[in-house]
């Protein structure tokens, strides 16, 4: 959604990204809106590169119920609507995935999505994901190995499915072979996504990574010489991501215990815990608790959204963490296999 392309003096966000801007506007139609359900704060895995906390909170069947409520109300004020589950693992709590997708169904939802490590897949759950015209983004490490035995679970099921493939130092030969692997699968989007390759870590660890990311580009450059199209975005050129998945305007994430949170950039959620609380709060971000006003006004929610937005860029903390600054080294590697440009 764009209005007439005035650029704000006040920030480097145009037109609805503005809080300036955004306020002013008077054309509220085409919102477009991804809603970020927490189904729980659980996960089957505990890997090493994951950065968040663990209890047994869960979202309950009623304040889902509000949720759903929240939505129904302002349905008719929203242009795209799209409903993500996302986070811990959203398949521990699959019977309340597909409450939440019968009762939401009737409200022209434009797409559904789930990103999980599929270990808690099973075929009824690919054929409810594909009946309900899911995208399904899968987090591959090495603990994914165990799936590739499973290869009765997508024969000639295969549906909008991406792979985040994780990569972490002293673990490319692995990843290479389950990268084989999956592809005689017939996988065939992939997000290569390199973890904790810093200037801290040894120069052994980027010349293995680009080692990897070179065996990889040769596969693709193979497949394409066949007309078979590879999905294979790097660091470089995710914006392809966005595009296949979908582009939203909002994002609003849903937590268990009713708290609505402005999500401009999902790994603001994700990195909370990282950073320090005089950086970034997650009660910053809070903008409304469900219980509070089920009747809250959408366009109320993203005026309360944008006026805490421009104080927390998620460039802030990417340069309290100092990753930017530690990863130059990998972007030099992971600049060169922009595979799909």
């Amino acid at each position: 959604m764009k209005f007439n392309n005035i650029e704000c003096i006040n920030c480097k966000y145009k037109d609805w990204d503005c809080k300036n801007c955004f306020l002013n506007i008077k054309k509220w139609d085409n919102i477009n809106l991804t809603l970020f359900f927490i189904m729980t704060r659980q996960c089957n895995y505990r890997c090493n590169y994951c950065a968040i906390d663990f209890s047994d909170n869960a979202l309950s069947y009623q304040t889902i119920d509000d949720y759903i409520k929240f939505i129904q109300i302002n349905r008719d004020k929203i242009n795209e609507l799209r409903i993500e589950f996302f986070w811990w693992e959203p398949l521990l709590e699959f019977e309340k995935i597909k409450y939440i997708v019968k009762k939401t169904k009737i409200l022209n939802i434009s797409r559904y999505s789930i990103v999980t490590n599929w270990e808690l897949l099973s075929p009824d759950k690919i054929i409810f994901f594909n009946n309900n015209n899911f995208d399904i983004i899968f987090s591959v490490a090495l603990h994914s190995l165990w799936i590739l035995s499973r290869k009765e679970l997508f024969n000639n099921n295969l549906k909008n499915f991406l792979i985040n493939f994780i990569i972490e130092p002293w673990k490319e030969s692995y990843m290479y072979e389950i990268f084989k692997k999956l592809i005689k699968i017939w996988f065939r989007k992939f997000s290569l996504i390199a973890i904790r390759y810093t200037k801290k870590r040894a120069i052994e660890n980027l010349k293995n990574l680009d080692i990897l990311l070179n065996k990889i580009k040769k596969i693709n450059d193979w497949l394409k010489g066949h007309n078979i199209n590879l999905g294979l975005f790097t660091w470089k050129n995710n914006d392809d991501i966005d595009n296949w998945i979908w582009k939203n305007d909002f994002e609003i994430v849903f937590d268990y215990d009713g708290n609505m949170y402005a999500d401009y950039e999902v790994e603001l959620y994700i990195l909370r815990d990282l950073v320090s609380k005089n950086i970034f709060n997650l009660d910053d971000i809070f903008l409304w608790n469900i219980n509070t006003d089920k009747n809250i006004d959408i366009y109320n929610l993203l005026k309360i959204r944008n006026i805490i937005k421009p104080h927390f860029y998620l460039n802030n903390i990417w340069n309290y963490l100092n990753i930017q600054e530690n990863d130059i080294a990998l972007w030099k590697v992971m600049s060169k296999y922009n595979i799909n440009k």
